[in-house]
């Protein structure tokens, strides 16, 4: 009785629900580009990568996510370059899993001798697909899958910025910029989401570096 008790009270303080939403990495210092559109181009090379990672190891449905980007510089003039870069994701996450592909541009200047601001943007596109089929529900005339559509498709802007030297960043971004209403799952919404990233660069002696490094994602 007291355990119904306690559930009662928690189910009816439950106001809003809010989950993750776009892909979740692991080692954010090895790739700033699938975070922020203004490092295209940051590289001094054409810089490509590629992951994979698997949450919840063991469980059934746990999230697993795929990634590959590319990007480079061009049409350097008095230390000012162009970047250029794109980037394609999947997550899985059981019955819901989405793809997106996003293109990016970011355009650095020399703020002094040694500093650099970038700032970029980048456009694109998600395609949510959901699998009913792998749903258990009591009751399936829940609003949130009447829907009879399984894919859907949204354009997606995320901006950037990038201040950087030859041993220290700071960056911030906005990525989900339209808060597009999913209209076939009640009144859910993609959310806009917002991202700091700083870290500086050590010297210990001639042969190693020390990098500490923070994110903060809201």
């Amino acid at each position: 009785m007291k355990k119904i008790w306690i559930i009662s009270v928690l189910t009816m303080l439950c106001w809003s629900l809010k989950g993750q939403q776009i892909t979740q990495y692991t080692h954010f210092v090895t790739n700033y580009f699938a975070y922020n559109p203004a490092m295209a181009g940051s590289a001094p090379c054409l810089d490509l990568k590629i992951g994979y990672r698997k949450q919840w190891q063991g469980f059934e449905g746990a999230p697993s996510t795929a990634f590959a980007n590319i990007h480079g510089n061009f049409g350097e003039k008095a230390g000012n370059f162009h970047g250029l870069g794109g980037l394609v994701e999947t997550d899985d996450t059981g019955p819901l899993s989405f793809t997106s592909l996003h293109i990016a541009y970011a355009y650095h200047m020399k703020t002094s001798r040694r500093a650099m601001l970038s700032v970029g943007v980048s456009a694109g596109f998600y395609q949510y697909r959901v699998d009913f089929g792998g749903m258990t529900l009591a009751d399936f005339n829940d609003p949130a899958v009447q829907g009879s559509a399984a894919n859907f498709l949204y354009p997606q802007i995320n901006f950037g910025l990038w201040y950087y030297k030859e041993d220290r960043f700071i960056g911030f971004s906005m990525r989900n910029l339209v808060e597009n209403d999913v209209k076939d799952f009640g009144s859910a919404r993609l959310r806009r989401h917002y991202e700091v990233m700083a870290g500086k660069i050590i010297d210990l002696n001639d042969d190693f570096k020390f990098k500490p490094a923070a994110q903060i994602k809201y």
